[in-house]
Order: C-alpha cells, then sequence, then structure tokens
C-alpha cells in the first residue's frame, strides 16, 4: 500500500486524496477528541465554503511511533484501517480538525462495507439539491424532488456519479443537472487543505503544541492526553471522572469542578507535581492505581464541604481562584477530620490568598508555594499570614466582571451581607445557583445615561424577580434608604446624591463602602495590617 504523501513537512493537498488516506488509516483519531459538537448548520456551511473555494482552515496531525495511544474505530459513520507491516512504521494522529474531518468524511466517503451507522444523534448523509445549489441533510423537510437531490457519497466515487447523472436522463434540463454535477464534483475533488504533521516520539511536546496552535479553541490538556493513555475497554477517563462528579460532588453543589482540578488532585495525591508532569507517567500511576480516582475526589468532596459550610461557597463557579479546592484538598488528605482549629487556620489561609496572596499573582510558582503553606499549616508549621497580614487591598476594577477574582469576592461579600443583615442564606444561594447571572445592574442606561453602568458599584445581588422592586425604590422621596435598599449597601448619603440627579456621586459613594464592606471583613479574619 502506498505511503501518505506527507511526512515531516507541511504538505497541500486535494481533499479527494486526503479522504482517500484517512480510508487507509493513514490518520487515525485519538481518544482525547471530543465528540461531535458541530450543529447541522455549521456543518452544511461548511459544504458551502469547499463548493465555493473559500478556505476552512488548516488540519494538524500528530505523526510518531508511538503505538499506545487509544483511538476511536470510526470518523463519522465508517470505521477506520489500521496499517499494518512495514507501512505502519509511523502512525498520524489527528489533532486539530476533528469536527472538519467528521463532517467531510462522513458525507463524502462512499457507502460500503466500512460504513456504520452511528448512535451519536449527527446525521452524515448529505445531498447537494441541484435546483436550489445548496446542501440539506433532509431531502424531505425541504420538499424537494429526490431524483435531483446528488448524495454527497458518489462526488468521489466516478462509478456512482456517473449512475446518478444517468438517472437524470428523463429530466427535460438533464445537460444543465449533470453540469451542476460535474461543478460540483470538480470543486470539491480539487479543493485544497494543508496538513500539517507534529514529528515527536515526545507526548509533552505534541500536547504544548497543539495548545499553541489549535486554532478551534478547543483545550488540549493532560486530561486529555492521559485519558487516550489510560484507555481500555473497561476504562475510560472521559466517561470516569464525569461519573464521580456525578456521584461525589455534584450532591454537595459542586459537580461543575472541572476535570482538569480532578486530575490535578490525582497528581498530588500520587505524589506529583501540581500542575505539570509527565502525560505517560501519569497514565502509568493512573493506570496501576486506578481508585486513586475516587481518593481524589472524596479529598475534593472535603475542600469543597469546607469551601461551602466555611467560606460559604456553594459552587465551583464561586471560586475566585480555581485551583483553591485542589490545594485544599491535600489538607484533607492529610487530615481527613481537621480540628475546629485546623479549619479556623484554612479558612484565615484561603481568605488571605485570595485578597493578598493570589491577588499578586496566580502563576505556577505562586500554586506550588501555597500547596507547601497548606501542608504546613495542616502539620502544624507557623501560618504565613501572620507574617505577612494585608496592608491595603486591591482596589475594586473599574468595569465588572466576574472572570475576575475581585468581582466573585465582591459578590461574596454582598452575599454575606445579606446572611448576615437578613439573617437567610437565600443570597448566597442564589450566587451558587446563577453566579454571574444574580449580580444585577442597579441604574440602567436609558433612565441614566451619563452613569458607569458597568461599574461594580453599579453591581447587587438580587433575583431578577427583585429588581424592578428595588429599582422603584431610588425614586421615593422617603427621607432614608428603606431596608431593602440597605441591604444591597445603599447608604442614605449616595442615595440623596442619586435624587439630587448625581448618579456618578452615587457610584462613587457606593463603591467607597463596598471596598470598606471588605476592608471590615478582612480585619475580622484577622488577615489585615491596621497599623
Amino acid at each position: 500500500m502506498a505511503s501518505p504523501s506527507y511526512v515531516a513537512e507541511p504538505q497541500i493537498q486535494r481533499l479527494s486524496q486526503l479522504i482517500r488516506e484517512i480510508a487507509q488509516g493513514f490518520i487515525q483519531v485519538p481518544r482525547f477528541q471530543r465528540p461531535i459538537v458541530w450543529t447541522d448548520e455549521q456543518r452544511l456551511e461548511l459544504f458551502r465554503s469547499v463548493s465555493e473555494g473559500t478556505p476552512i482552515g488548516s488540519i494538524l496531525v500528530w505523526r510518531t511511533s508511538l503505538r499506545n495511544i487509544r483511538v476511536f474505530e470510526t470518523l463519522g459513520p465508517h470505521r477506520l484501517e489500521r496499517q499494518q507491516g512495514s507501512a505502519a512504521e509511523f502512525v498520524s494522529y489527528l489533532l486539530d480538525g476533528h469536527q472538519r474531518l467528521s463532517t467531510l468524511f462522513g458525507a463524502l466517503q462512499a457507502r460500503s462495507g466500512s460504513y456504520a451507522v452511528s448512535d451519536d444523534g449527527n446525521r452524515w448523509e448529505v445531498f447537494y439539491d441541484l435546483d436550489r445549489r445548496d446542501f440539506t441533510f433532509d431531502p424531505r423537510k425541504e420538499g424537494a424532488d429526490r431524483q435531483r437531490l446528488l448524495p454527497l457519497s458518489s462526488v468521489l466515487d466516478s462509478r456512482a456519479l456517473l449512475r446518478f447523472q444517468r438517472s437524470l436522463a428523463e429530466l427535460e434540463d438533464e445537460e444543465e443537472l449533470i453540469r451542476r454535477c460535474d461543478d460540483l464534483a470538480t470543486a470539491i475533488q480539487e479543493y485544497k487543505i494543508a496538513v500539517i504533521p507534529i514529528v515527536t516520539d515526545d507526548i509533552d511536546v505534541a500536547t504544548r503544541t497543539f495548545q499553541r496552535i489549535n486554532s478551534e479553541g478547543t483545550s488540549m490538556n493532560h486530561v486529555h492526553m492521559v485519558a487516550a493513555l489510560t484507555w481500555q475497554a473497561d476504562f475510560d477517563l472521559t466517561e470516569r471522572l464525569p461519573a464521580i462528579r456525578e456521584e461525589v460532588l455534584a450532591p454537595l453543589g459542586w459537580g461543575g469542578l472541572d476535570d482538569r482540578l480532578l486530575l490535578s488532585s490525582c497528581k498530588v495525591t500520587l505524589g506529583l507535581d501540581l500542575l505539570e508532569g509527565d502525560a505517560d507517567e501519569i497514565a502509568k500511576r493512573i493506570r496501576s492505581r486506578p481508585e486513586v480516582l475516587e481518593e481524589a475526589a472524596q479529598h475534593v468532596a472535603g475542600a469543597a464541604t469546607f469551601l461551602r459550610e466555611e467560606c460559604h461557597l456553594g459552587s465551583p463557579r464561586l471560586l475566585p481562584y480555581s485551583y483553591i479546592p485542589v490545594l485544599l484538598a491535600e489538607a484533607f488528605r492529610l487530615e481527613s477530620s481537621p480540628s475546629p482549629e485546623l479549619k479556623a487556620s484554612l479558612k484565615r489561609w484561603f481568605w488571605w490568598v485570595c485578597y493578598e496572596y493570589f491577588a499578586i499573582s496566580s502563576n505556577s510558582s505562586r500554586l506550588r508555594g501555597a500547596l507547601d503553606m497548606v501542608r504546613g499549616i495542616v502539620n502544624g508549621d507557623s501560618s504565613p499570614v501572620d507574617e505577612n497580614t494585608i496592608s491595603g487591598l486591591e482596589p475594586l476594577p473599574e468595569r465588572f466582571d466576574f472572570r475576575l477574582a475581585r468581582c466573585k469576592l465582591l459578590a461574596l461579600q454582598l452575599a454575606r451581607l445579606q446572611r448576615v443583615e437578613l439573617e437567610t442564606d437565600e443570597a448566597e444561594r442564589l450566587l451558587a445557583e446563577r453566579g454571574h447571572e444574580a449580580m444585577q445592574s442597579l441604574l440602567v442606561r436609558h433612565r441614566f445615561p451619563r452613569a458607569d453602568i458597568n461599574s461594580p458599584a453599579n453591581r447587587i445581588l438580587a433575583r431578577p424577580e427583585e429588581l424592578s422592586e428595588v429599582r422603584g425604590l431610588l425614586d421615593t422621596r422617603q427621607s432614608s434608604a428603606a431596608p431593602s435598599l440597605a441591604h444591597h449597601l445603599v447608604s442614605d448619603e449616595a442615595l440623596l446624591s442619586l435624587r439630587n440627579g448625581d448618579p456618578g456621586e452615587f457610584l462613587i459613594l457606593r463603591r467607597i463602602e463596598l471596598e470598606q464592606l471588605e476592608w471590615d471583613f478582612c480585619a475580622q479574619q484577622g488577615i489585615l495590617n491596621e497599623s
């Protein structure tokens, strides 16, 4: 069997040639690839681009002699061959382009013994409507004449294409329809795609390269690669991690924790580096000790319970810094039943790293340093907080963005204020359930065109159905702020400025009050240097 047309240098290939080489098994799909997520319309749009000659981006493959990468048996609805003998000295694993190649190969590859009906819910048979000169999945839905619909599976099969064109013989516009068939077939057969091979046997090099080059935003990390390296018929990491999250963390409200963080906790439990590590070594450790997944999940569950009960974080979406549950999980690995004194130390540490330590930087060295701090606290060492209390808080940002740690901390403080003022955890539950959607704008642009409505000082924590009532209170002429405004931290002085027609002053005064709220809280936690 012939060798593929690309070896170690980028090659421009005709689509017809690429489809043949995929069918011959020169490209395999590793199991770390995400499933098909494109909509039908996205896939039809891809064919429109091909028929018009519009570029659809390059294909990235990893060319290696390694054979321990687990692969899917199909691409789209077609089974893939596996290269044998000398032709199989190297394997090319698809890194970037899964959605595109699945779409193209699924529709263009001729139906044969390799065809396996897909159970993934996707439709793979695509037709070209010769009347509308457009693509469709469902000819009945479009009301089209089936006789005038060219199956794309015939386009690269000359015999099948000829049979279809002969079937047009009885139609009055036979010649025009045949011409349209030929035009489409030529456009698809001659369409060119760049195939870029990454030639290396170093798994981590392939992973890092993918992270940097991938043009579609698919995040590839150790989870994907380790999943491919550990896959067996009875063990699939991409299935096991979600199952563990659902079983162990979902009852705590933490089912949304990223798989990447669960794997990081596994790495720490295995004595490996928190962030880095050879994917092959991680996979070997997990294969030899698969129960570590459940162990790590239990440690994270301890951290999640602590964060919910002691720090009032009811969901991973509220985490100012994503790795905090991994860091705290180490405390629960070392001490499964921490004393009240240890919990108090960990709580103080949590607020200190959020407002001070990670506020400076949350890079890899600081994350490792924070992990060492947790271990030291559990072992009874002096807390770093005692020697590094906060001398001043980072100011609130100019614009509210819930992705920022500083804004999440503000939301947590507003929830705490309502818990204290109203003696209920309703606001904290609302924040856990809805995240950024619970942070509502108080002033709206059409009523206050000169106000900086994007300011953090313009945000309150409230249900949408409460918002109109709260906004209505801003217009009343009573002399002081109503209690429902007070627990949103709207003072009499700020309210007077707004009623006097100065929304800018209102937001300035409320920003001061919000920052004072955080300052007072940090003082209560003993993490503030007030000298």
